[in-house]
């Protein structure tokens, strides 16, 4: 695994939630907080290694 990226429990625990509720997310919107996921052949997620301040400020970039 890439130090630029995480696996799904990794990447959920991060933001304070369960591994299900970040695939749930994927599968129902096609993304977590706007963050998407690597899917690789083997059908693992790499999800990229940000913080929840960076997914923060993104959003605040994409209202303004």
């Amino acid at each position: 695994m890439s130090k630029n990226h995480l696996n799904t429990n990794q990447f959920a625990a991060r933001f304070g939630v369960k591994g299900e509720t970040v695939r749930r997310n994927l599968c129902v919107k096609g993304h977590f907080l706007g963050v998407k996921p690597i899917k690789l052949p083997n059908k693992r997620l790499l999800w990229p290694d940000v913080s929840p301040d960076q997914v923060a400020a993104q959003g605040k970039r994409a209202e303004g």
